[in-house]
């Protein structure tokens, strides 16, 4: 019965069971008028939300680290540092 606006990676929220991506909303105005579907999630949060798809307990949500796995080798030794290759690393922590 509750949302919020989470970023794309942020940790959610303990109580949250599901994201919605902002791309199956419509916001709507406090006066009812609907804005744009999927519009930035950047400007001021509408006085409400429609929800156009059903987000199973635990959809778009990945726990941390399930991108890769404990000890998967990120960088192999000796590969040429390019900015593709200190996102990865980074990225990986």
């Amino acid at each position: 019965g509750e949302a919020l606006r989470i970023a794309t990676g942020a940790p959610v929220p303990p109580a949250a069971d599901a994201v919605v991506p902002v791309e199956q909303t419509t916001p709507v105005a406090s006066d009812g008028t609907p804005g744009a579907r999927g519009r930035d999630a950047s400007g001021p949060l509408p006085e409400r939300c429609l929800v156009h798809v059903v987000v199973p307990p635990g959809g778009s949500i990945r726990p941390a680290g399930s991108d890769v796995a404990a000890g998967a080798e990120i960088v192999p030794a000796g590969l040429a540092v390019a900015p593709a290759v200190v996102a990865l690393a980074a990225g990986s922590g």
